[in-house]
């Protein structure tokens, strides 16, 4: 039984839903609610009166149901149920005409009332159509206004986007031209390996990649010495050997790769976006190799793929300088930046002083000196430090003695003093501990200064 009352309402919603909605052009539901109103009131008609179906009644009952459906769904429901009317109150219930009656006035009083019916119907039902096309012109501007309202807002917060994705940009730039400005400087010095790192510097403050590295050339083929936003997932490789296409195509051709080519992609595969050499323009060797794993869409532009040829073509320029600048500087008797005696010169004064140790026996002293800072110093403030040193070690020194660099530039240095024995070295030692411990120097309180006495 309780499986019977639960199939019921599932049965019934099958059923309506299987009634069309409307049939012969008219609602379903209209010819339905009129069927049953006539019927029932008919029937009533038939249980408690004589069965004349309310013919001599003013006004009829079946007005009800002829002004609710005109009212209800218009002019084509309403004059069905206007003729559904005419219909069941006239069939086998003709009055009878009297003697006195002609036959107009007869037909004129059995269709008078189906007449009525029907103007009403269509009077009434045209006004509630007209209402309808009303309604439905409402409810069109309505969805239109709405779809324009929606359309409006989404370009608006398009619109916000964007401005604000410029606003970033604008703010962006205005940082990388500090930030240009600030590695500009950074890389005024001449040490090739500063060049190698300042490029990426560069980089990043110039086109903005979110992932880029920069590989330096040696036997074993190019090798990372930095990176930006690589991950542990990331599979880049560390090194490129002479077996790859990338490294082949670099070497050979000596061009800038970019993924926009189909040829470029299928070369850098899943190394990344673009790759540009390092040459040296003088002497045309490839010293390094810079490339960018990943850019946003939006920035891989002519115009960044173009300053990234410039930016490869100025850090080559740049590393041959700094180099050439290295070479030569190799080659002078003094360190310029603190004017202590270089170390090359240093070792062909430690020849000199050897010889005459061995032909004329003429002793010499030598202090080695480190200082060792307190916290890590950069270039600038190493240099800051050892012209400080020079410049205060040279008044409790003799006149003879000659300061050169050690094997640490600028950080290490070796005293030469010709003439000078174990016990001259030993006082000077002396001497060099008291100018250490009554030193109130600022630059130098910070450093901590090894002294180590020998002999040639």
């Amino acid at each position: 039984m309780e499986a019977d009352s639960n199939d019921k309402p599932g049965f019934l919603a099958a059923l309506l839903n299987r009634i069309p909605e409307r049939t012969i052009g008219m609602r379903t539901t209209a010819v339905f609610e009129t069927v049953l109103f006539l019927g029932v009131l008919t029937a009533l008609n038939y249980l408690f009166s004589d069965g004349s179906r309310f013919i001599d009644f003013a006004p009829h009952p079946y007005w009800i149901i002829i002004l609710l459906i005109a009212t209800q769904y218009g002019t084509n429901e309403a004059l069905t149920a206007a003729i559904l009317a005419s219909v069941l109150l006239l069939a086998w219930n003709l009055p009878e005409q009297a003697m006195d009656e002609s036959t107009f006035d007869y037909i004129f009083k059995i269709s008078f009332r189906p007449l009525l019916w029907i103007v009403a119907a269509v009077v009434i039902g045209e006004l509630r159509v007209h209402h309808i096309q009303q309604m439905q012109g409402l409810q069109r501007d309505f969805a239109e206004t709405e779809k324009r309202e929606k359309s409006i807002t989404r370009a608006y917060e398009q619109l916000r986007n964007v401005k604000e994705g410029l606003e970033a940009r604008i703010a962006g730039h205005l940082q990388g031209t500090v930030a240009l400005h600030q590695s500009l400087k950074s890389i005024e010095g001449l040490s090739p390996v500063q060049i190698l790192m300042g490029v990426g510097e560069m980089v990043a403050n110039v086109i903005n990649p979110e992932k880029f590295s920069v590989y330096s050339f040696g036997p074993n083929g190019f090798e990372v010495i930095s990176s930006l936003g690589w991950t542990e997932e990331d599979g880049f490789s560390r090194r490129i050997t002479s077996d790859s296409k990338l490294y082949q195509e670099v070497m050979k051709r000596r061009r800038v790769i970019c993924s926009i080519n189909q040829q470029d992609a299928d070369i850098l595969e899943d190394e990344g976006i673009l790759v540009g050499p390092l040459i040296d323009p003088q002497g045309g060797e490839i010293f390094g190799m810079l490339k960018i794993e990943t850019l946003d869409f939006i920035d891989l532009t002519l115009t960044n793929v173009e300053t990234f040829k410039i930016l490869c073509e100025w850090a080559g320029s740049a590393y041959a300088q700094a180099r050439q600048f290295q070479e030569t500087l190799a080659d002078t008797m003094h360190n310029p930046d603190t004017g202590a005696m270089s170390q090359q010169f240093g070792q062909f004064a430690r020849q000199i002083l050897e010889t005459m140790k061995t032909e004329h026996g003429v002793k010499t002293t030598t202090i080695d000196i480190a200082l060792s800072p307190a916290r890590r110093q950069n270039a600038r403030d190493r240099i800051a430090t050892a012209r400080r040193f020079f410049k205060l070690v040279q008044d409790p020194l003799p006149a003879n003695a000659m300061i050169c660099d050690g094997r640490r530039r600028n950080m290490e240095f070796v005293i030469f003093i010709p003439g000078a024995g174990p016990r001259k070295g030993k006082s000077i030692l002396s001497t060099l501990d008291q100018w250490r411990n009554s030193n109130r120097d600022d630059l130098l309180q910070t450093v901590e200064m090894t002294f180590e006495l020998k002999s040639i």
